[in-house]
């Protein structure tokens, strides 16, 4: 059974800059384990399809965290998720992201520990 959600987590906000516009990716950790269990994922353009997809994005993830083990959630990001393309890619710094979706993929794997 899924254990009662805190009335406050602790979390941050990225600004990402993306080939679709501004990310805020917010995640939030749980309290005990110290390990990420929500993701807001907010698309600066206002009522787009991409935005409101990509926030569907992030609750089924924060679902799936939720109750997957924390392996089985790194194998999911790094296998299923991670390298998603839709056409917009990007940089930052010398890497490339396919997507805000593989940005967003790798930087859980990030909070996790899992990649540099």
């Amino acid at each position: 059974m899924k254990k009662k959600r805190p009335e406050v987590l602790d979390g941050k906000t990225e600004k990402i800059a993306t080939g679709c516009g501004t990310l805020y990716l917010i995640i939030n950790k749980d309290e005990e384990t110290k390990t990420p269990c929500e993701f807001f994922p907010v698309l600066g353009k206002s009522g787009s399809c991409a935005r409101s997809l990509l926030e569907l994005i992030g609750k089924l993830l924060s679902v799936v965290a939720q109750n997957l083990s924390k392996e089985d959630f790194i194998k999911l990001l790094k296998k299923d998720i991670r390298g998603v393309n839709c056409g917009q890619e990007f940089r930052i710094s010398d890497k490339r992201y396919g997507s805000c979706i593989d940005k967003m993929a790798h930087r859980l794997l990030q909070e996790f520990g899992e990649e540099e």
